[in-house]
């Protein structure tokens, strides 16, 4: 329990002036931060193995164009009295921790459809540093009445980002493409108070995995997220607890 509130109150307090591509707990929702504002996302990831902490911000430029800077996979050991851990050999990827450049451009189909076409490329601080990249294709959808949103698409990603997306962490090959299958949900329990939310990552690498939990307005910049996440079948991943704060400029 202190080990959650602990986390809890890092996330708080960190950079509380900021608001990068907004996810659901793992997949882009692909709605774009608007013009002249920031968006902070701030999320931890707790599972037996390590501690995972990841941070995204994004500014809007217009014209349904944001850029924005990810850091990610900061991991701790809570074996270790949370002993910072970090990983640039690819035969036990994926790499961490990152720093990646975001950009997200949407396009308006038609009133409640939008295309989004994203990427987030960078590399692992580290001595033997690694391109790093994950490039996604979004379609959203709205249900007019009832403000549910569906997202669905497809996403390229490279070795470093996820790890073998085989599952084996044995294989050594370098730089390994892949692409994959996401998507995601919110629904409104309570307006404007408590929504539902759940996204989904194909294949058995690192991340894949199906996040579910409820996002709960604090007030009507900053949401607090909860959820657990859950491997695929013969992933990489692991079962976990995932906190997450957002705060989302008015």
């Amino acid at each position: 329990m202190k080990r959650i509130i602990t986390i809890f109150i890092f996330l708080v307090i960190q950079i509380p002036s900021l608001v990068a591509q907004q996810n659901f707990f793992n997949v882009p929702s692909s709605e774009i931060t608007q013009k002249g504002k920031l968006l902070y996302q701030g999320q931890v990831n707790i599972t037996s193995e390590e501690t995972e902490i990841n941070n995204t911000f994004s500014y809007g430029l217009g014209k349904d164009l944001e850029v924005g800077i990810n850091i990610f996979e900061f991991t701790f050991d809570p074996k270790h009295h949370f002993h910072f851990e970090h990983n640039d050999t690819l035969p036990k990827s994926p790499v961490y921790p990152l720093v990646l450049l975001n950009i997200q451009k949407a396009f308006e189909l038609l009133p409640d459809f939008q295309l989004s076409i994203g990427t987030q490329n960078g590399l692992n601080p580290a001595r033997h540093m690694h391109w790093v990249n994950y490039t996604y294709l979004n379609l959203a959808y709205e249900i007019p009445g009832l403000e549910t949103r569906l997202v669905a698409g497809a996403y390229t990603f490279n070795k470093a980002f996820v790890g073998d997306w085989r599952g084996n962490e044995e294989t050594s090959a370098d730089n390994k493409w892949g692409i994959g299958f996401q998507a995601g949900i919110q629904q409104p329990i309570i307006k404007e108070k408590l929504l539902f939310t759940a996204d989904f990552l194909s294949h058995r690498h690192k991340l894949g995995e199906s996040a579910w939990g409820l996002a709960y307005y604090i007030t009507k910049s900053w949401v607090l997220s909860m959820g657990y996440q859950l491997p695929n079948p013969g992933s990489l991943s692991n079962k976990g607890l995932i906190f997450e704060i957002t705060h989302v400029p008015e």
